[in-house]
């Protein structure tokens, strides 16, 4: 019986070890390749739908509008459809590639847009989509909050606080009264531009049960007392010095400013958009 010396045997298995190994190198950059391959489609994927969701932006005005202002009406039913699609592309981005650098920037156009001003009838179910997508944990919780606040008109609106002046602020115990809630502060020029309207509605309507509380989100509270007197707005404010922070813009998920809520006889949330054609609003309440 033939048997192969051991140091031939060993050459032999080396030699073969050698030979094959160009073989596995071979495989493993080929699977290599294919995985950059697939990544570069995949960016490029990702390139041509954020090209995509972006040129959704580019929005033409009608013709029309070059000669006269059109309504708030006009303009959202005009944006609406064009907002619609980008809450869709921005929500089929950062779903389909999220671990894109982008995804956060699509996340962020999906919220803020879903709660802009353009009439939206769905606005809940909308943001309940938002959160069962993969976003960010912070979105996801401010999403939530959001949900909170819309799903709260209709209810019973309980706040009770105690004012910059010193005042007990109760919403409990200002029922039969018709609330307007401000959410505002001196540095904000479109809140400063909406005061005119509200006092209107205050000197006009107080007489008749109607009371404004204020929430204001500024910084210093001198500035704030010297502002309020000097425009001789009587009603009560709440202050914390906060800002963004403050405690009951945070409790209710208020992200711009000015914003007007309005509360009924009953003590009931009604109308989270007083600001457009408020004195109107209540005077409708106020004769329910």
């Amino acid at each position: 019986m033939f048997i192969m010396p051991i140091r031939r045997f060993v050459r032999i298995c080396l030699l073969a070890t050698i030979l094959a190994t160009p073989l596995i190198v071979s495989a493993e950059e080929k699977a290599e390749k294919a995985a950059v391959a697939a990544d570069k489609k995949s960016d490029d994927n990702a390139d041509k739908d954020w090209n995509d969701l972006r040129n959704s932006l580019r929005i033409t005005p009608p013709d029309e509008w070059q000669t006269r202002r059109p309504t708030d009406e006009e303009m959202k039913k005009f944006m609406q459809p064009f907002v619609i699609k980008l809450l869709d592309k921005a929500h089929a981005f950062y779903t389909k590639y999220p671990k894109d650098k982008r995804s956060e920037m699509a996340q962020q156009m999906e919220l803020e847009n879903t709660i802009g001003d353009y009439g939206f009838t769905d606005v809940v179910e909308r943001l309940k989509r938002f959160t069962n997508g993969p976003v960010l944990p912070k979105l996801k919780e401010h999403a939530t909050r959001l949900i909170e606040k819309f799903e709260s008109v209709g209810k019973p609106f309980h706040l009770a606080f105690k004012a910059v002046d010193g005042r007990e602020v109760d919403f409990d115990k200002m029922k039969g009264k018709v609330v307007l809630i401000d959410f505002w502060a001196t540095w904000c020029m479109p809140c400063v531009g909406e005061i005119p309207h509200v006092k209107e509605a205050y000197d006009q309507l107080h007489a008749k049960g109607f009371e404004v509380v204020g929430i204001s989100l500024d910084t210093e509270q001198a500035k704030l007392t010297k502002f309020t007197a000097e425009r001789q707005m009587p009603w009560p404010q709440y202050y914390d010095g906060k800002q963004w922070e403050n405690v009951y813009a945070q409790k209710f998920g208020i992200t711009a400013i000015p914003a007007m809520w309005l509360v009924d006889k009953k003590g009931v949330l009604r109308d989270l958009n007083a600001r457009e054609d408020v004195k109107t609003k209540i005077e409708k309440l106020l004769a329910e």
